[in-house]
């Protein structure tokens, strides 16, 4: 989130991402705010 609002997409999209990869046990709650976060900033 917090690299998102320095203007840097493409390091909070790849870390969005990887949080999945990294951590697949994660609670809801955060796999449901990495999503918004990925839609709020139009990561592919």
């Amino acid at each position: 989130m917090s690299l998102g609002r320095l203007n840097k997409k493409p390091e909070a999209c790849a870390t969005l991402q990887e949080l999945g990869r990294a951590f697949p046990g994660a609670p809801s709650a955060v796999k449901t705010k990495a999503g918004e976060e990925r839609r709020r900033l139009g990561c592919g």
